[in-house]
């Protein structure tokens, strides 16, 4: 994992939020939740540049899945650049899409509309661009057991050593 040291953002708080007693449950969830949290308050830098704590229940109107995308550009730190993002989300229509450049190229997500609710489908296009412009990386979940994860990028020898302690993480695909 790499703090976004750089940025100046310090973990004070971070204690008196969860509570020493969640520091002491076994496993390092809250540990990639903590590193995948935003600042509270603007500019709302992440506290880490490929990890991400993400709340399924996001989709909010028009920029949604445009803030997505970005989000998902940024985890890879470099390896997927995208340009010219776009995307709709039409409640009444039911209706919902991303297209945005990627090497030049044009790339165009349908998506199913659920409310406020992710299509996880865009994570599964991510996760195929990121295989096919950079294999040595790749895009990875934390299942929390309720409405939020920790989404990160690696490269896949840091993700099996990840995997190897014993968490709750997955490649995605």
């Amino acid at each position: 994992m790499r703090p976004a040291v750089e940025s100046g953002l310090r973990f004070a708080g971070v204690v008196e939020t969860w509570g020493s007693e969640a520091f002491e449950e076994p496993g390092f969830e809250l540990v990639l939740v903590c590193l995948g949290t935003a600042e509270d308050d603007p500019p709302f830098r992440a506290c880490c540049d490929n990890l991400w704590h993400f709340d399924t229940e996001c989709i909010e109107g028009p920029g949604s899945y445009a803030r997505i995308a970005q989000r998902m550009s940024e985890l890879t730190q470099g390896s997927l650049p995208i340009i010219d993002v776009e995307d709709h989300v039409d409640d009444s229509a039911g209706e919902a899409w991303l297209e945005f450049k990627c090497f030049g190229r044009p790339v165009h997500i349908d998506l199913e509309f659920s409310d406020d609710w992710v299509d996880v489908a865009v994570f599964s296009a991510f996760a195929g661009l990121l295989a096919q412009h950079d294999p040595g990386k790749l895009y990875f979940l934390c299942d929390l057991d309720g409405q939020d994860c920790v989404i990160g990028c690696l490269t896949r020898a840091r993700f099996e050593k990840l995997r190897a302690l014993g968490s709750n993480v997955h490649e995605l695909s």
